[in-house]
């Protein structure tokens, strides 16, 4: 499990099996299978990709309906 903050909403990635996720936040839970957010959503080695993926999972969270 990962978790992360973007946008002051506290998120969590977890791994449900190979190459699922699911990601909550926000009051929210929503299906994944970008393996590429997972790799970089904690790994702040690379500020520019863990931003983005932040972003990316925050959006998921933020446009689901």
């Amino acid at each position: 499990m990962k978790q992360f903050k973007f946008h002051n909403a506290k998120i969590t990635m977890e791994r449900k099996g190979y190459g699922q996720y699911t990601i909550t936040g926000m009051g929210k839970s929503i299906h994944c299978t970008s393996s590429h957010t997972w790799d970089w959503c904690d790994d702040e080695s690379d500020m520019g990709k863990c931003r983005e993926d932040r972003r990316y999972a925050y959006l998921l969270l933020k446009n689901m309906d």
